[in-house]
């Protein structure tokens, strides 16, 4: 046999190992991993994170749709707030105003007593002069 054959087996082995294991550590330096249980957890992960973003727009949307009612209701707010002052002063005014009526009322009711009684005293004197003596 030659004593070449070792050294060139040797050095065939050496580099058949060197490319092996360069393949090998190419394939898990990667990022992909290629057996079934992998692919499933990678599959369920990629669910997952689909539907947390689905579950987050639909918040979002939510909090979009409410935060609009909300600044509807406080300009209802507002307009309510502004309207019961309104009516509240309004009150106050009719209040005063009922008030002074009712005053004016009573003297009103008083002249016409007193003008009754003028006028019949008025009238009786009138009969008085006008009768006859006994």
């Amino acid at each position: 046999m030659n004593p070449l054959v070792p050294i060139v087996l040797g050095l065939l082995g050496a580099v058949i190992s060197a490319v092996g294991a360069t393949a090998l550590a190419r394939r898990q330096r990667s990022g992909r991993i290629d057996t079934s249980e992998a692919d499933d957890l990678w599959a369920e992960s990629k669910a997952m994170r689909q539907e947390l973003r689905a579950e987050a727009d639909s918040l979002r949307a939510e909090v979009l749709s409410l935060r609009a009612e909300v600044t509807a209701m406080r300009v209802e707010s507002v307009a309510m707030r502004e309207e019961s002052v309104a009516l509240r002063q309004e009150g106050i005014v009719l209040r005063a105003e009922s008030v002074a009526l009712r005053e004016e009322m009573v003297t009103l009711r008083e002249e016409s007593v007193l003008l009754r009684r003028e006028d019949l005293s008025e009238r009786l004197a009138e009969q008085r002069t006008e009768e006859p003596p006994p």
